[in-house]
């Protein structure tokens, strides 16, 4: 399923993500891994944080972080 990652200066971008959803302090939050652009996905980690719009339209802030090429997020 395409998911959107939104960019700081509105910039939306299409990925694909493995997610799980865990509950931290109450709320639900996803953490996974993403595919796509690596410059957009790069440009994403040095931002800090993101949002990531579900299928559904539900939008989740994130941090990404990306050891090795390999791109994972966790939600804020």
């Amino acid at each position: 399923m395409p998911y959107i990652l939104i960019l700081a200066d509105g910039a939306r971008h299409e990925v694909h993500a493995t997610l799980q959803f865990e509950v931290i302090n109450g709320q639900t939050l996803p953490k996974g891994d993403l595919d796509g652009e690596p410059q957009v996905l790069a440009a994403a980690v040095l931002e800090g944080s993101t949002t990531l719009e579900m299928p559904s339209g539900k939008r989740y802030r994130i941090a990404i972080d990306g050891p090795r090429g390999q791109f994972r997020f966790r939600g804020l």
